[in-house]
């Protein structure tokens, strides 16, 4: 028996979901392991974690306190064209993310009750392909890089999220993968 855990420090690990279980919490409620979710449906299947939602479909890990760090996501986008990684989660309404976006779009979102798009820029991105996403949140900066082809940075002056867990995240019926995260 445990009475209390507590972690202290910065983050740095890596999470292989060729590693990760589904557990199993009642006869109908399955979560994978190190997760939570919000909606959507998610499984393992061929060492990667599966997210997808006919609206919108989030899970997370991390700590609520993690300030500055830096999260590489190995992702691909399965159907659909809404595909983001999330950094600084604060919950479900309160995130920022890099999504690959409609007609061959990356952005740099904000979730306040509802995503907005900081930056965007070009990226001819196509379902069935792996990206590597890296994401550093430094201060109100956010700098992302896809596959060292695309960089976009951006600064948030307006209400700041300056702390948060890292997730993946979908909409109007994406599905995505993600074979391995790394935070740091």
């Amino acid at each position: 028996m445990i009475d209390d855990f507590y972690v202290t420090g910065k983050a740095d690990y890596e999470i292989e979901f060729e590693k990760e279980r589904v557990e199993l919490w009642t006869a109908l409620h399955r979560e994978i392991s190190q997760f939570t979710r919000l909606k959507g449906i998610t499984y393992l299947e061929k060492g990667c974690l599966h997210l997808s939602c006919s609206d919108f479909g989030e899970t997370y890990t991390g700590g609520h306190d993690w300030k500055n760090y830096r999260a590489k996501f190995s992702v691909t986008p399965m159907v659909g064209e809404h595909h983001g990684v999330n950094v600084r989660v604060q919950g479900a309404i309160r995130s920022y993310a890099v999504g690959l976006l409609p007609d061959h779009r990356v952005g740099i979102l904000k979730n306040e009750n509802g995503y907005r798009i900081l930056a965007e820029t070009d990226f001819d991105w196509h379902c069935g392909k792996e990206y590597e996403i890296t994401v550093c949140v430094e201060e109100n900066h956010i700098l992302a890089d896809i596959d060292g082809e695309v960089t976009l940075k951006t600064q948030d002056e307006k209400n700041p999220y300056l702390t948060g867990g890292i997730g993946l995240s979908v909409q109007k019926g994406s599905h995505m993968s993600c074979r391995k995260i790394t935070v740091s």
